[in-house]
């Protein structure tokens, strides 16, 4: 990326706000409860990136947002095959807990639409509720490997 004009400390607050900036669009919400964690941005934008490669089919981005063990669990063979026809949209993180460890605790809600044969229960549509766990990486966080019971889904 170019910046003529821009001094060092400009390049990169702009390039994330412009039309022209390789950011995935927003789409996951903030509940009231979510907003106010002094996380909230960061969790926002580790799931919309998690949602857009889903939703774009971009194994890449989508292991980004994953621990090591996550990324290791879940292999480019598994998210081309579990993914090939999913579309996630209504994304909504409900809430953020700190662990006190500095890792998170997150609430995030979404239907996701399906060929029948690739569902969890041969439906077009599932509601899902995920409680996931974050950790910390970098200045932002990732997935890690939830724990049983973590998913509950329903028909749309």
């Amino acid at each position: 990326m170019t910046t003529p004009s821009a001094t060092p400390d400009q390049t990169t607050a702009p390039a994330t706000a412009t039309s022209g900036s390789s950011a995935p669009p927003s789409t996951v919400t903030l509940s009231q409860t979510a907003a106010s964690s002094p996380a909230a941005k960061q969790v926002q934008g580790l799931f919309n990136r998690y949602f857009n490669s889903i939703n774009t089919r971009n194994y890449t981005e989508y292991s980004s947002t994953l621990d090591s063990t996550m990324r290791a669990n879940n292999p480019k063979s598994h998210f081309d095959s579990g993914y090939a026809t999913t579309t996630d949209s209504s994304e909504e993180v409900n809430s953020i807990a700190a662990n006190g460890d500095g890792s998170l605790t997150v609430n995030v809600s979404f239907t996701s639409t399906q060929d029948p044969s690739d569902s969890v229960d041969n439906s077009s549509c599932n509601k899902w509720t995920l409680n996931l766990p974050l950790v910390p990486q970098g200045s932002g966080y990732v997935i890690s490997t939830p724990p049983s019971g973590y998913a509950t889904y329903t028909d749309c």
